[in-house]
């Protein structure tokens, strides 16, 4: 939601009314910053919270349901929603949106966070964990994913459209998603466009959200002690075994003799050695680490990339993965950990292995040096080149 929130506050800086629709549970966050809001469809923190792994085959079914439910439930919301606008703009799972924007004859553009969801050899398809496959493989990931949205997919937007008024989609539901030009917000640098991708993209850089001023003063204390403490977040990830991974953590940064700010929900401090915290601007908070451990999420990866530190990562789903492959390659983190075998040892190790090989913090500081500045994506949309 981070960036998509970005977005919603550039283009109405920039004179433009902006109505956001998304899962109900981001009701609190896009409304306490001023954008406009309409629940959509279920809650997707409901649905990981019951299936946290939709990599594996006993849950591909539950998934692939989840994901008609929420087709059905767009076709039937976004005719509302749609109708009066001048433009609609897709991200994520917003698959019934190009078709109602069609039928009410409103522009569309799709908004992609990754350049995995662009078919390349370079990488496999989303529902792929692996990423160090063959091209090979990579390809016949592509075709695997294809074949499953004919079978289990495709005729759910096909019957959507049927009640618009509008004949079947030529191309696989992914292509229909993009549409012609699809806009890349992601950092070129930490995320290349592989060169076999064959469609149009613009590519506008990763929005940033403005963080929300000073750091507190117990955080601000606390990054004054010595050494710089690690950040562990696991962003919007839902886990039921929360308590657990909270001792897995702070123990793995004991026996490294690391200090360590948690993401928690709320501000404590517990010993020494540890501070819990609540909303934070990582923009702020990350230069001051030593390091950043985290699930992988798009904006969590660019925001410490800028940082200049090291990353541990724990992908959890889809491209996270993807963004765990980015950081081992760039060399500004270590091989990523499985979440499903996290533990005290494994993760002191990687502590470890980063804390004590000055190269890590030397690479990431280079990299961040390259990354485009962040300014570059409101420019993109004052000069009018991304959607208009």
């Amino acid at each position: 939601m981070q960036p998509v929130i970005a977005l919603c506050l550039t283009l109405q800086s920039a004179g433009h009314d902006v109505l956001l629709a998304a899962p109900p549970e981001n009701r609190g966050w896009i409304t306490s910053v001023g954008v406009s809001f309409e629940p959509l469809g279920d809650s997707f923190t409901a649905f990981a919270e019951r299936h946290p792994d939709v990599h594996r085959l006993l849950t591909a079914s539950p998934f692939f349901g989840f994901l008609r439910a929420q087709a059905r439930i767009q076709f039937r919301r976004f005719p509302v929603l749609v109708r009066e606008a001048d433009l609609a703009v897709g991200c994520s799972l917003a698959f019934g949106l190009p078709s109602v924007a069609e039928a009410f004859g409103v522009s569309y553009r799709y908004i992609a966070f990754c350049p995995q969801i662009f078919r390349s050899q370079a990488h496999p398809s989303l529902f792929v964990r692996n990423h160090r496959m063959t091209p090979a493989l990579n390809r016949l990931s592509w075709k695997v994913d294809a074949l499953a949205d004919r079978l289990l997919f495709r005729p759910v937007i096909d019957r959507g459209r049927n009640t618009l008024g509008l004949d079947p989609i030529p191309c696989a539901t992914l292509d229909h998603l993009l549409g012609n030009q699809p806009l890349l917000a992601a950092d070129p640098e930490l995320a290349p466009l592989p060169e076999d991708v064959k469609i149009s993209v613009t590519r506008i850089g990763y929005p940033r959200l403005a963080g929300g001023g000073r750091l507190s003063p117990s955080v601000a204390a606390f990054l004054e002690e010595v050494p710089p403490p690690l950040f562990f977040g696991f962003g919007s990830m839902p886990y039921s075994d929360r308590r657990k991974i909270l001792v897995q953590v702070t123990e793995a940064a004991r026996q490294a003799g690391m200090r360590l700010i948690v993401s928690w929900g709320r501000e404590e401090r517990i010993g020494k050695d540890c501070l819990l915290v609540g909303p934070v601007d990582h923009g702020r908070l990350f230069p001051k680490t030593a390091m950043v451990i985290h699930h992988g999420g798009a904006g969590t990866t660019t925001t410490a990339a800028r940082a200049g530190v090291p990353q541990i990562l724990i992908p959890h789903i889809l491209d996270q993965f993807y963004w765990a492959r980015r950081i081992q390659d760039l060399g500004v983190g270590p091989a990523p950990l499985d979440r499903r075998r996290l533990s005290v040892q494994s993760l002191a190790a990687r502590i470890r292995t980063v804390a004590a090989d000055p190269r890590f913090r030397r690479r990431a500081r280079q990299m961040a040096d390259r990354m485009a500045a962040p300014e570059a994506f409101a420019d993109l949309l004052e000069k009018g080149g991304a959607f208009f």
